[in-house]
């Protein structure tokens, strides 16, 4: 495996917690496992401005943090609906991503 992660990680993903994770967000998995940007601050869809600490990695060698990240957020209820995928952490706490798909 080289920096990025394995597709059977993003597939155990989708099947655990049915989800779909978007392409864009795919391939930046396959490619990078997360990590830390050059820019930290990025423009959004809707005119606002993001910043990002660091993308959560899918697997650390030991642990799947984007999974355990989910599991915790789903396992109380209302905390996050279904649809949003945590992604990455910045100062106030995990940034979230519509996941293509769902409602």
């Amino acid at each position: 495996m080289s920096n990025g992660c394995e597709y059977g990680f993003l597939d155990r993903i989708e099947q655990k917690f049915h989800v779909k994770i978007p392409a864009e967000v795919r391939e930046h998995y396959l490619a990078y496992n997360g990590g830390y940007p050059e820019k930290p601050v990025f423009a959004g869809g809707d005119g606002e401005e993001y910043s990002v600490d660091w993308f959560i990695p899918v697997w650390d060698g030991k642990e799947r943090p984007m999974e355990k990240t989910l599991g915790f957020l789903r396992a109380d209820d209302g905390v996050i609906p279904d649809w949003l995928l945590p992604f990455a952490e910045e100062g106030g706490g995990n940034l979230c991503g519509r996941l293509h798909g769902q409602a």
